[in-house]
This record gives structure tokens, C-alpha cells and sequence, in this order.
């Protein structure tokens, strides 16, 4: 027996070949097949061959439309304007601020609190907020020491009277608003900020 008889491929890579991680070749498809083809123009004629080649390419499938992000809606923007009925004195500050609620409440959902830097209490400042938002506007005199976002207690605050709705997407407007500010129980105020 000769060394080319016993050596045919399929031995050589069953002995050679698979330790090293070869695999069989792949058949190929044959000049006959694709004269078939280009003949009657049938592709289903070469279907077979195609089918056991390595390099058969799977049908095309029409990639589909990305999902559409859902966005929320845009904010609806509210200025806020009007005047506290107390002016701070040395060593005070006045504070507003707006909830999505009752701002009195101890648990108020702030959604805007400023410092107001007029001697003569006027305030002006804005807040975003969902629609159908109903608003309360508060204000404190507070010591100096306390921030927007770090209040200190106070026996002086008080509330605009009425609630204020934002409707839609826009620019509300809500001018002339008046705070009185009066005495009451120690409290610190929700400031809407994280901690």
C-alpha cells in the first residue's frame, strides 16, 4: 500500500488536521450548478449547492424602523410677580417659593423657592412645571444665614391667597400677587431641593 493511498484527505485531517482544530472543506458548487443558473435564469436550480456551501448568504431581511423615543411633554413656564406686605430687617431675608399643592404643607412639593434682594419686598421669579400644575405661592423672612436650598426656621411666612393653573406648554404670566407676612408657630420650610 502506498503513503498517497491510505492518505487521502479525510485521513490526513482526521490525523493531522483535527488535533490543530481544521475542519473538512466545504463543498464547492460546481460550474455545472451555476450554468444552470445563468441558462434559464432559475435560481431555485442552484438552491442545493448553495444551501451546503459555507458561503451561502442568507436571504436579505429589510432591517426595521428603530422604536420612536416617547419624550414628556415640555414644561409649561410660570412667572410669578407681586410684593411681601413685611420687609426683612438686618439681618433677614425674604424668601418665595412655589409648590404643586399647598405650599404651607409640611410635606410641599416646591418646585421653586428664590431669595427676593429688594429692600422694598417686590419679587419676581419663575418656576417650570407639568400641565395642569395648581400652584401656591408662599414667602418667610428668614435669618441671612439661611440659602435657597438650605432654609433656617421662622415665625414669620405666609401665603398668597388662591391657587395659580398652569395650562398647556406656554408662558403664564401671574402678576400682582401679594404675600402677607405674618407671625405663626416656628417652622422650616420644604425647600424642593435634594439634601
Amino acid at each position: 500500500m502506498k503513503f498517497a493511498d491510505w492518505m487521502c484527505p479525510a485521513v490526513w485531517l482526521a490525523v493531522v488536521g483535527a488535533p490543530l482544530g481544521c475542519k473538512a472543506p466545504a463543498p464547492m458548487v460546481s460550474a455545472a450548478d451555476t450554468a444552470a443558473v445563468s441558462r434559464n435564469g432559475d435560481p431555485a436550480a442552484i438552491a442545493p449547492a448553495l444551501a451546503a456551501s459555507p458561503t451561502a448568504v442568507a436571504p436579505a431581511v429589510a432591517p426595521s424602523a428603530p422604536p420612536t423615543p416617547e419624550y414628556p411633554p415640555p414644561p409649561c413656564e410660570v412667572d410669578l410677580a407681586g410684593s411681601l406686605t413685611a420687609v426683612a430687617g438686618k439681618g433677614e431675608t425674604h424668601y418665595v417659593f412655589a409648590a404643586n399643592g399647598d405650599c404651607l404643607d409640611p410635606n410641599a412639593n416646591v418646585v421653586g423657592r428664590e431669595a427676593v434682594n429688594r429692600d422694598d419686598g417686590l419679587f419676581s421669579f419663575k418656576v417650570f412645571v407639568p400641565d395642569g400644575a395648581v400652584l401656591t405661592v408662599c414667602g418667610s423672612i428668614e435669618p441671612s444665614a439661611a440659602l435657597p436650598n438650605h432654609p433656617l426656621p421662622t415665625r414669620r411666612y405666609g401665603k398668597v391667597d388662591g391657587v395659580f393653573r398652569a395650562k398647556g406648554t406656554g408662558h403664564l404670566r401671574f402678576k400682582g400677587l401679594t404675600l402677607p407676612i405674618a407671625d405663626g408657630p416656628e417652622r422650616t420650610f420644604n425647600t424642593g431641593y435634594a439634601r
